[in-house]
């Protein structure tokens, strides 16, 4: 799906928190910066230092529950094991539920699809991920479509867009090409 908007002007949300996936949240924020986008990482505590599941750290810019999701043209979902602990806070989950609701991007990789699981937003549409996001509250029909997808890497319908890997997202030829295939 297109965006009317210029890609000069695209404000981009990344959602973090503690053992976050350290290239799955730094690869594709700095590539973003690198086209030209604004990107903000939210995370339970605006200021706040979160290191990655390799030790890199990533200072917050903003509380997620001070965003505004109108702010944003488009959402990323990075994996670790941060996508099970902020699953559970209502804010982030109503943050994806109002960015399908809009038709705005959502880029999950590997276990960051585990917050969209349990925002309810994969209905109706073919996604991949980490073979470990199996939502208590996903519906049999659902699983065996997440089954079947995880043979590919990557996997795009509508606003949506997944991946097993930030290898498999972003691994092209022209990097600038990329970024719009992958976040516009």
């Amino acid at each position: 799906m297109e965006m009317d908007i210029a890609m000069n002007t695209q404000h981009i949300l990344v959602l973090t928190g503690p053992d976050y996936e350290d290239l799955e949240l730094w690869y594709p924020k700095l590539r973003l910066l690198e086209a030209g986008r604004t990107v903000t990482v939210a995370a339970p505590e605006a200021g706040a230092t979160y290191h990655g599941k390799n030790g890199y750290p990533c200072i917050s810019d903003a509380c997620i529950h001070d965003i505004d999701s109108q702010d944003y043209q488009g959402l990323i979902l990075p994996g670790g094991w941060m996508p099970d602990k902020l699953r559970r806070e209502p804010k982030a989950l109503e943050l994806v539920r109002e960015f399908n609701e809009s038709a705005k991007m959502i880029a999950a990789i590997c276990h960051g699809g585990w917050i969209a699981i349990s925002a309810g937003v994969y209905h109706g549409v073919k996604v991949t991920g980490s073979l470990g996001i199996k939502d208590e509250r996903t519906c049999r029909r659902f699983a065996r479509e997440y089954s079947r997808s995880l043979k590919q890497r990557l996997a795009n319908r509508f606003h949506v867009r997944t991946s097993q890997s930030v290898k498999w997202a972003l691994n092209t030829q022209n990097k600038s090409e990329e970024i719009e295939m992958n976040f516009s």
